[in-house]
Protein backbone atom coordinates (compact mmCIF):
# COMPACT_ATOMS: atom_id res chain seq x y z
CA UNK A 1 0.00 0.00 0.00
CA UNK A 2 2.89 2.38 0.82
CA UNK A 3 4.44 1.77 -2.62
CA UNK A 4 1.14 2.72 -4.26
CA UNK A 5 1.01 5.97 -2.26
CA UNK A 6 4.59 6.83 -3.27
CA UNK A 7 3.85 6.14 -6.95
CA UNK A 8 0.70 8.30 -6.83
CA UNK A 9 2.67 11.15 -5.22
CA UNK A 10 5.47 10.93 -7.80
CA UNK A 11 2.98 10.97 -10.67
CA UNK A 12 1.28 14.06 -9.22
CA UNK A 13 4.63 15.84 -8.79
CA UNK A 14 5.68 15.00 -12.35
CA UNK A 15 2.70 16.83 -13.84
CA UNK A 16 3.43 20.47 -14.69
CA UNK A 17 1.74 23.40 -16.32
CA UNK A 18 3.36 24.22 -19.64
CA UNK A 19 2.93 26.50 -22.65
CA UNK A 20 4.53 24.93 -25.71
CA UNK A 21 4.61 24.54 -29.47
CA UNK A 22 5.19 21.13 -31.01
CA UNK A 23 8.29 20.83 -33.21
CA UNK A 24 7.44 21.70 -36.79
CA UNK A 25 8.86 21.98 -40.28
CA UNK A 26 8.50 25.00 -42.59
CA UNK A 27 10.00 25.54 -46.04
CA UNK A 28 11.80 28.80 -46.82
CA UNK A 29 9.44 31.33 -48.43
CA UNK A 30 6.31 29.66 -47.07
CA UNK A 31 3.73 30.34 -44.36
CA UNK A 32 2.35 27.93 -41.79
CA UNK A 33 -0.33 28.07 -39.09
CA UNK A 34 1.04 26.81 -35.78
CA UNK A 35 -0.93 26.36 -32.54
CA UNK A 36 0.46 27.47 -29.19
CA UNK A 37 -0.62 24.85 -26.66
CA UNK A 38 -1.43 24.94 -22.94
CA UNK A 39 -1.02 21.82 -20.83
CA UNK A 40 -2.48 22.67 -17.44
CA UNK A 41 -3.40 20.89 -14.23
CA UNK A 42 -5.72 23.59 -12.92
CA UNK A 43 -8.65 25.45 -14.43
CA UNK A 44 -6.89 28.44 -15.96
CA UNK A 45 -8.66 31.76 -16.44
CA UNK A 46 -5.77 33.45 -18.19
CA UNK A 47 -2.26 32.83 -19.46
CA UNK A 48 0.55 35.12 -20.58
CA UNK A 49 3.88 34.32 -22.18
CA UNK A 50 6.62 35.64 -24.41
CA UNK A 51 7.67 34.00 -27.63
CA UNK A 52 10.97 34.53 -29.44
CA UNK A 53 11.38 33.31 -33.01
CA UNK A 54 14.64 32.41 -34.81
CA UNK A 55 16.13 34.76 -37.39
CA UNK A 56 14.21 34.56 -40.68
CA UNK A 57 10.89 33.47 -39.14
CA UNK A 58 8.21 36.09 -38.50
CA UNK A 59 4.81 35.97 -36.86
CA UNK A 60 2.44 37.67 -39.32
CA UNK A 61 -0.86 36.95 -37.56
CA UNK A 62 -2.12 35.72 -34.18
CA UNK A 63 -5.68 34.59 -33.46
CA UNK A 64 -7.46 32.94 -30.58
CA UNK A 65 -7.86 29.18 -30.82
CA UNK A 66 -11.36 27.95 -31.68
CA UNK A 67 -12.00 27.02 -28.04
CA UNK A 68 -10.84 30.39 -26.69
CA UNK A 69 -12.83 32.31 -29.28
CA UNK A 70 -15.97 30.28 -28.66
CA UNK A 71 -15.70 30.89 -24.88
CA UNK A 72 -15.17 34.66 -25.30
CA UNK A 73 -11.52 34.96 -24.30
CA UNK A 74 -9.59 38.13 -25.15
CA UNK A 75 -6.18 38.19 -26.89
CA UNK A 76 -3.60 40.90 -26.40
CA UNK A 77 -0.46 40.49 -28.50
CA UNK A 78 2.36 43.02 -28.47
CA UNK A 79 5.77 42.93 -30.07
CA UNK A 80 8.57 44.14 -27.83
CA UNK A 81 12.32 43.80 -28.29
CA UNK A 82 11.94 41.19 -31.04
CA UNK A 83 9.64 38.94 -29.01
CA UNK A 84 5.87 38.55 -28.97
CA UNK A 85 4.18 39.01 -25.61
CA UNK A 86 0.78 37.33 -25.60
CA UNK A 87 -2.00 37.41 -23.03
CA UNK A 88 -5.13 35.29 -23.34
CA UNK A 89 -7.67 35.91 -20.61
CA UNK A 90 -11.35 36.00 -19.77
CA UNK A 91 -13.00 38.77 -17.76
CA UNK A 92 -15.91 36.53 -16.77
CA UNK A 93 -16.09 32.95 -15.55
CA UNK A 94 -14.82 31.00 -18.60
CA UNK A 95 -11.61 29.03 -18.22
CA UNK A 96 -9.33 26.52 -19.88
CA UNK A 97 -10.15 23.21 -18.17
CA UNK A 98 -7.26 20.94 -17.13
CA UNK A 99 -5.71 19.12 -20.08
CA UNK A 100 -3.97 19.87 -23.37
CA UNK A 101 -5.45 22.44 -25.75
CA UNK A 102 -4.58 25.20 -28.21
CA UNK A 103 -4.63 28.73 -26.78
CA UNK A 104 -3.75 30.74 -29.90
CA UNK A 105 -3.04 30.03 -33.57
CA UNK A 106 -0.07 31.85 -35.11
CA UNK A 107 0.61 32.30 -38.79
CA UNK A 108 4.37 32.16 -39.31
CA UNK A 109 6.24 33.18 -42.43
CA UNK A 110 9.76 31.99 -43.27
CA UNK A 111 12.15 34.16 -45.29
CA UNK A 112 13.64 32.70 -48.48
CA UNK A 113 16.91 32.13 -46.61
CA UNK A 114 15.39 30.56 -43.46
CA UNK A 115 17.45 27.57 -42.33
CA UNK A 116 15.72 26.48 -39.12
CA UNK A 117 16.26 27.28 -35.47
CA UNK A 118 14.58 27.35 -32.07
CA UNK A 119 11.39 28.99 -30.85
CA UNK A 120 11.50 29.96 -27.18
CA UNK A 121 8.37 30.29 -25.06
CA UNK A 122 9.29 32.05 -21.82
CA UNK A 123 8.08 34.21 -18.90
CA UNK A 124 4.94 32.07 -18.71
CA UNK A 125 2.34 32.73 -16.01
CA UNK A 126 -1.29 31.88 -15.55
CA UNK A 127 -4.18 32.66 -13.23
CA UNK A 128 -6.75 30.42 -11.58
CA UNK A 129 -10.44 31.21 -11.32
CA UNK A 130 -9.68 32.95 -7.99
CA UNK A 131 -6.81 34.95 -9.55
CA UNK A 132 -4.08 32.92 -7.87
CA UNK A 133 -0.80 32.75 -9.82
CA UNK A 134 -0.10 29.55 -11.72
CA UNK A 135 3.55 28.96 -12.47
CA UNK A 136 3.99 27.65 -15.98
CA UNK A 137 7.13 26.05 -17.40
CA UNK A 138 8.95 27.62 -20.34
CA UNK A 139 9.68 25.53 -23.43
CA UNK A 140 11.81 25.39 -26.58
CA UNK A 141 10.67 24.15 -29.97
CA UNK A 142 12.82 22.96 -32.86
CA UNK A 143 11.91 24.40 -36.25
CA UNK A 144 13.39 22.51 -39.17
CA UNK A 145 13.46 22.97 -42.91
CA UNK A 146 12.40 20.10 -45.21
CA UNK A 147 15.38 18.22 -46.68
CA UNK A 148 14.25 19.05 -50.22
CA UNK A 149 14.31 22.77 -49.40
CA UNK A 150 17.88 22.66 -48.06
CA UNK A 151 19.29 22.64 -51.58
CA UNK A 152 20.62 19.69 -53.46
CA UNK A 153 20.33 16.06 -52.66
CA UNK A 154 22.74 13.37 -51.59
CA UNK A 155 22.24 11.99 -55.12
CA UNK A 156 23.76 15.19 -56.53
CA UNK A 157 27.05 14.91 -54.65
CA UNK A 158 30.14 13.44 -56.22
CA UNK A 159 31.39 10.16 -54.74
CA UNK A 160 34.21 10.50 -52.22
CA UNK A 161 37.65 9.45 -53.48
CA UNK A 162 37.04 9.79 -57.24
Amino acid sequence: MTLLAVCATLCAVAQTNRVYINDFEIAPGSTLEVPVMLANQDSTRGVQFRLTLPKGLQCVEVNLSQYAERKGFVLNNTLKDGSNRMMVYHVGQAFFPPGDKAVVEMTLQADETFSGGKVSVWKCRGATMTNQTIYIDDSTTTVSVPMAAQGGSFLDTAPVGN
